[in-house]
């Protein structure tokens, strides 16, 4: 006992100190790359959101000053145009009182910080949302170096992290081997299975899906939106449709970052079981396909002719003769069959051995 207390202090001292030092490094790494991205992209980008909202006040002025009476063709075109400078980042105007209006309002999304680390967040947990993304050659160039280094540093926090809930695993698994003892072991299984994937849906689709639903209702239009933006986040697909409110404040962004990675490391822990144990049951099923032969080969050799030199008759002092007939090349098929069957199937033969 007094050598196994220290060993353990000791363990739990290196493990603190290598977490500590990797959260550490995984946050000087996203503040370095909000500046860097927000110092890269910021002016170009508001300079091509001005330039696109002046094009699309232009030409509607000339529409209007040309047209008394708006047709169906030179509307289309007039949106068609409208639509290109949208998708350049522009932006309507607010009431016709401002299309003669040469105030500059426009805003760029990197002027924001939250944004910037937002972004830089989406690259190193492979999230990728889309709502936000570089427009010049540096930041594009920028965010490939940015990517190559952030996430394996990102998946060593990740693992860290996960080997916190994969201790409560282990623990939760041995609960329900305790308890449910007597029950089958499949059953057993399947109830560990059921509390674990709860535990994700709840605590990291249900719960947080509800906050956002109420918190930021204008994104998330309703309660089964939110859980779906909940979902796609935390298993890394971000299609781009959903993302976080741009506005919601460092508070928010930070709760966001944070949420995502205790998401990402419980889902990790939960595929790294069922790794280990598809990785179990894929060498049970080898041991036993190996073996088959040698028990095929033994059934031949018991079930075949005796050993005494004739091909067809028996000779010496055994008086057996053994017949070529169908209804014994049958049996022999099913004996085979059978022990091909029970040399694969039978569950507790490598267990014993």
């Amino acid at each position: 006992m007094d050598q196994r207390g220290p060993t353990r202090q000791k363990r739990l001292v290196v493990y603190t100190s290598k977490l500590l030092t990797l959260v550490l490094a995984v946050t000087g790494y996203l503040v370095l790359g909000t500046f860097l991205f927000q110092w890269l992209e910021a002016d170009i980008h508001a300079d091509r959101l001005q330039t696109s909202t002046d094009t699309m006040r232009m030409n509607i002025r000339e529409f209007i000053s040309l047209h008394s009476c708006v047709d169906a063709d030179d509307l289309l075109d007039l949106l068609a145009q409208m639509e290109e400078e949208l998708g350049n980042g522009g932006s309507l105007p607010d009431t016709p009182a401002t299309l003669d209006s040469n105030q500059t309002n426009v805003v760029s999304v990197w002027s924001g910080t939250e944004n910037a680390f937002q972004y830089a967040m989406a690259i190193i947990t492979t999230i990728g949302y889309g709502n936000i993304v570089p427009i010049s050659t540096w930041g594009r160039n920028t965010t490939v170096l940015y990517g190559l280094f952030g996430i394996p540093l990102m998946l060593c926090l990740l693992t860290n992290i996960g080997a916190l809930f994969a201790v409560w695993l282990i623990k939760l698994r041995r609960l329900t081997d305790r308890y449910m003892y007597r029950a089958p072991l499949c059953l057993r299984k399947g109830v560990f299975a059921a509390i674990v994937a709860g535990v994700y849906i709840v605590v990291f689709n249900v719960a947080p899906g509800f906050l956002l639903s109420e918190l930021h209702s204008r994104e998330f239009s309703d309660f089964s939106v939110a859980m779906y933006f909940c979902f796609t986040t935390f298993a890394t697909i971000g299609f781009g449709d959903y993302y976080p409110p741009p506005d919601g404040g460092w508070v928010f962004t930070l709760g966001v970052f944070i949420y995502t990675c205790l998401g990402l490391a419980y889902l990790a822990s939960i595929l790294a079981l069922i790794s280990n144990w598809g990785g179990e049951q894929s060498k049970r099923i080898g041991a036993r396909l190996q073996r088959a032969p040698v028990r095929i080969f033994k059934h031949l050799a018991n079930s075949g002719p005796p050993r005494n030199g004739g091909s067809g008759h028996s000779q010496g002092t055994d008086p057996v003769i053994h017949s070529g007939t169908a209804e014994n090349s049958t049996t022999n098929q099913c004996s085979v069959h059978e022990s091909i069957e029970n040399s694969i199937t039978s569950p507790g033969e490598l267990d014993n051995r």
